[in-house]
């Protein structure tokens, strides 16, 4: 019986072969120096004489070097397998540390860092558990969830469409098409709000907010969602549909029935990914288009928030809500991608 072997996953880093990278033994000498004047300098304890300057001066550009040089280590260890990673991390994290405890230790002894009002300002708790403000962020994460929704699935219908169009044979959709994935593309977020949001009405069109914000966030997406299509269609061999056509399809129904239902599972993740990065747009197309009261999102009501307060804390909420949605997706889309590497979906 023949045995059977197992993959072996190496992760970010590849087997080691080779001498040691010098690049990590040179990182850690300066992270160790960068480290070495931090703590120096809390020694010394001089509230911004000459010499504490230049020691924190020192200390920083010990740490830039390091840094730099332990990524070179990094990449050396991961990329082409020289020995030294444990080296290569130890030397970032020296030069970090340093680098990071000089900076703020000076700055909190000069006076232009307040990190005693680090948790009133950003993590209040007055605020963080108010439930006034829970109940705004609640409803406004159901308006933005509401929209991305919505424009997700417009865009997904009207970047297929498009992407179809580009690798169409003729060329009074292709060209169109390839020129409306260029200006949507080339044309920034914000831009693009303000053409639809305040041009469209002087034109007699006077959409409702939601259609506003989803007509802006479809738009966007969908010159980047079809290119993904685009590619994905193109990555499937030509032999499929050389075989279908020899069974007799058109060239239409083989397109539909044999080549996209295919494109289609394998641009899955950075489909997913586009769709993150759509939940977070909403934000500047929400405030840019001017909300009332009942149609805020998560930024706009964290944003009411923070005027009424006077306090970032709403902000840090925000980012929380945000983050609350986007990391499970995230890592939905890890599990996607796993799966389709095996077959499994």
């Amino acid at each position: 019986m023949t045995p059977r072997t197992r993959e072996t996953d190496l992760g970010p880093f590849a087997a080691e072969s080779g001498r040691a990278a010098a690049t990590s033994l040179v990182g850690i000498i300066a992270g160790a120096l960068a480290l070495s004047l931090a703590v120096v300098r809390m020694v010394v304890n001089a509230s911004g004489g000459p010499e504490a300057r230049a020691l924190t001066s020192i200390a920083q550009g010990a740490a830039a070097i390091g840094i730099a040089v332990a990524l070179v280590g990094l990449y050396q260890v991961s990329v082409i397998g020289r020995p030294g990673r444990a080296l290569a991390r130890a030397a970032l994290i020296a030069s970090a540390v340093g680098g990071v405890v000089a900076f703020l230790y000076a700055a909190d002894r000069d006076g232009s860092l307040q990190l005693g009002r680090l948790s009133d300002s950003y993590l209040n708790p007055d605020l963080l558990f108010s439930g006034a403000i829970l109940s705004d962020l609640w409803k406004g994460l159901l308006n933005t969830m509401e929209a991305a929704f919505v424009a997700e699935v417009v865009a997904l219908l009207l970047g297929l469409l498009v992407a179809t169009f580009e690798l169409s044979p003729r060329r009074w959709l292709r060209y169109p098409a390839r020129a409306y994935v260029d200006v949507i593309r080339g044309t920034p977020l914000v831009v693009l709000t303000l053409l639809i949001s305040f041009g469209l009405p002087r034109l007699g069109v006077d959409l409702p907010f939601l259609a506003k914000v989803v007509t802006v966030l479809a738009i966007n997406a969908s010159a980047y969602i079809a290119e993904i299509f685009r590619a994905g269609i193109q990555a499937i061999p030509r032999g499929q549909i050389d075989a279908a056509r020899g069974l007799g399809m058109p060239s239409g129904a083989a397109m539909v029935h044999v080549i996209i239902p295919q494109a289609v599972r394998a641009v899955i993740p950075p489909q997913m990914s586009e769709f993150i990065a759509l939940i977070k747009d909403t934000a500047i197309v929400f405030l840019l288009v001017g909300v009332t009261v009942a149609s805020r999102d998560v930024f706009t009501a964290a944003r009411a928030a923070a005027s009424s307060t006077f306090s970032p804390t709403p902000f840090v909420m925000a980012a929380i809500a945000y983050m609350i949605v986007t990391i499970p997706l995230t890592r939905l889309v890890d599990v996607v991608e796993r799966r389709l590497r095996r077959g499994l979906v």
